[in-house]
């Protein structure tokens, strides 16, 4: 039996928008959400790299993972 593939961009996306909504909330007068583009980027690679290094660790067991490029990476 297959088991579930976890799309690692959507997971990534969504968490970080849990995060911002988060913060927004402690500053509720703030009206923009600007911020560096390259630090963006890089803040979200390694959102990315952890939540792997967390997979292989906890779930690589029961879920396959679906990497940005499309590649799946097989649990044990």
């Amino acid at each position: 039996m297959a088991r579930p593939v976890i799309k690692l961009t959507d997971l990534v996306d969504n968490a970080e928008v849990a995060f911002w909504e988060e913060v927004c909330r402690k500053f509720p007068d703030v009206t923009t959400g600007d911020s560096d583009p390259h630090m963006s980027t890089k803040w979200t690679i390694r959102n990315e790299e952890m939540v792997k290094n967390w997979w292989w660790w906890n779930a690589s067991d029961q879920y396959d993972l679906e990497l940005p490029d499309g590649t799946i990476m097989k649990g044990e």
